[in-house]
C-alpha cells in the first residue's frame, strides 16, 4: 500500500514558468510515482488563475486563495514583530486552520512542506512525518546577496532586512525528519545550522531524460545568436542580464558586428523597458516551448552574481547541448568543470572572449555540447532522483 503525501506550497506548480514551480511539478511528478499525493497550494490573486491542473495526472490538488492585501499585511506585521517575512508572510492564521483542516480531512502520513513559507505550517503534522524541500536555504541566499555588489540595492536592502531568519530556520529544520536542498554547500550551510540529527539530502535540480533527445547542431549559418533565459524578477538574473546587456554583449560585437542577445523569461517588463533599446537586444517575454530557442542560438551565457544552487537555464542547456559560458560561482554549485563542459568567467572581458572563443571554434563548441550532454545524462535526470524522494517519505 502506497503512503499517503500531502504536499503544501505556497505557490502553485503551474504554469511552469520559473524555477521554482519548475521544481515543484516535477517532485509533485516523483512523489506520485512512489504515493498518494495531495497537493494543497496557494493561490495568489495577483496571478492569473490555473484551470487547467490535467498535466499534474495523479495528483489530487487542493487551493486556498489569498490576496496581494493580506500578504502585504501580515508580511508588515512580521516585519513588526521582528520576524523574517521570507518565512512567515503566508502563515496566516485562517490559512492554517484550512490547512490543519487539509491534514484532519486526508491523514496523511507524510507532511512534505515546499520551499522556506511551509516552516511555519510544521508544528500543524503532530502525527505526520514532516518533510521540507528547502531548495536554497535562505539564510544563506540572503547572505549572498548581501554581499554581492551586482545585486542591485533595493535586493541587498531586503535581503539583510530579514530579521532572525538564521534562527527560524534552524527552528524549521529541527522540526523536520528530512530535508533537502538544492547543492552540496546548502546540505554543508543546513547541517551547521543544527540539522546534525536530521537526515539533509541534495535532491539538485535537474531536467526530464527527454530533454536529451533534442540535440543542438552546430550550423555555420546560423548568425551569431546568445541567449539567456530565466524569471527576470529574480534579482540574480536582473543582475546578469545588465551585464550582459551593457557590458558582455558590447564586447563581442565590438569584434562579431551582426551577435545578437535574446533574454527571454517572466516578469522581464521592468527590464525590457530599461535595456531594450540597446543594440543587438531583443527581449521575448514568457516562452513556453523553450526547445526551438536553445536549438537556434549559438551560446547560453550565464553572467549570475549568486548561485544558492544549480540552475534550471544551464541545465536544459546542456541537456540540449547548447555550448554555455557561465560564472564561476554557478559552475562551481553545479559541479561543472571550465573548458569540459562549459568555459568559465569573471570579468566582463572574460565573459565575451569565452563567447568569442565558442562562436569561432567549431571544435570547442562541438566539445563542450557533447560533455554538456554527458553530464545531464550521468547525474541531472528527473527520472534518476526516485530514490532520493523514496527515502525522505520513508522509503527505501
Amino acid at each position: 500500500m502506497k503512503p499517503r503525501v500531502l504536499v503544501f506550497s505556497t505557490l502553485l506548480p503551474l504554469p511552469v514558468d520559473r524555477g521554482d514551480r519548475n521544481r515543484l511539478f516535477h517532485v509533485l511528478e516523483l512523489l506520485a510515482t512512489v504515493a498518494d499525493v495531495r497537493l494543497v497550494a496557494i493561490a495568489r490573486d495577483w496571478e492569473p488563475p490555473v484551470e487547467d491542473m490535467s498535466p499534474l495526472k495523479a495528483v489530487d490538488v487542493r487551493t486556498i486563495g489569498v490576496s496581494a492585501r493580506d500578504v502585504m499585511a501580515y508580511g508588515a506585521w512580521s516585519a513588526v514583530t521582528a520576524r523574517p517575512y521570507l518565512i512567515t508572510r503566508y502563515a496566516m492564521p485562517r490559512v492554517k486552520r484550512l490547512v490543519a483542516r487539509e491534514l484532519a480531512e486526508y491523514e496523511p502520513d507524510v507532511f512534505w512542506g515546499f520551499q522556506a513559507p511551509a516552516f511555519p505550517f510544521l508544528d500543524l503534522a503532530h502525527r505526520q512525518r514532516r518533510v521540507i524541500d528547502l531548495v536554497d536555504s535562505p539564510s544563506r541566499y540572503a547572505a549572498m546577496v548581501r554581499e554581492s555588489a551586482d545585486v542591485s540595492w533595493m535586493a541587498r536592502v531586503s535581503s539583510a532586512a530579514q530579521w532572525r531568519l538564521r534562527a527560524f530556520e534552524a527552528r524549521g529544520i529541527g522540526q523536520c525528519h528530512a530535508v533537502l536542498v538544492n547543492s552540496a554547500l546548502d546540505q554543508e550551510h543546513v547541517r551547521e545550522l543544527g540539522g546534525s540529527g536530521v537526515k539533509i539530502a541534495v535532491l539538485d535540480n535537474c531536467v526530464p531524460r527527454s530533454m536529451l533527445d533534442h540535440p543542438w547542431q552546430a550550423d555555420p549559418a546560423r548568425p551569431p545568436q546568445l541567449l539567456f533565459v530565466g524569471n527576470l524578477a529574480y534579482a540574480p538574473n536582473a543582475a546578469a542580464v545588465r551585464r550582459l546587456v551593457t557590458e558582455i554583449l558590447p564586447r563581442v560585437r565590438e569584434d562579431v558586428r551582426d551577435a545578437q542577445l535574446t533574454v527571454c523569461g517572466a516578469r522581464g517588463e521592468e527590464l525590457a523597458r530599461e535595456l531594450g533599446q540597446h543594440a543587438g537586444v531583443r527581449f521575448s517575454g514568457f516562452v513556453a516551448d523553450l526547445l526551438p530557442l536553445y536549438q537556434g542560438s549559438s551560446v547560453m551565457v550565464v553572467p549570475v552574481p549568486v548561485a544558492g544552487g544549480t540552475q534550471y537555464k544551464l541545465l536544459e542547456s546542456l541537456a540540449v547541448g547548447l555550448p554555455s559560458v557561465t560564472s564561476r560561482v554557478s559552475a562551481e554549485v553545479t559541479g561543472l568543470t571550465d573548458g569540459e563542459e562549459v568555459l568559465v568567467a569573471d570579468s566582463a572581458d572574460e565573459f565575451a572572449a569565452a563567447v568569442l572563443r565558442v562562436l569561432r571554434d567549431g571544435g570547442c563548441a562541438g566539445r563542450l555540447s557533447a560533455a554538456g550532454r554527458r553530464f545531464i545524462a550521468a547525474s541531472h535526470t528527473w527520472e534518476s532522483k526516485r530514490g532520493i524522494v523514496s527515502a525522505a517519505i520513508g522509503g527505501a
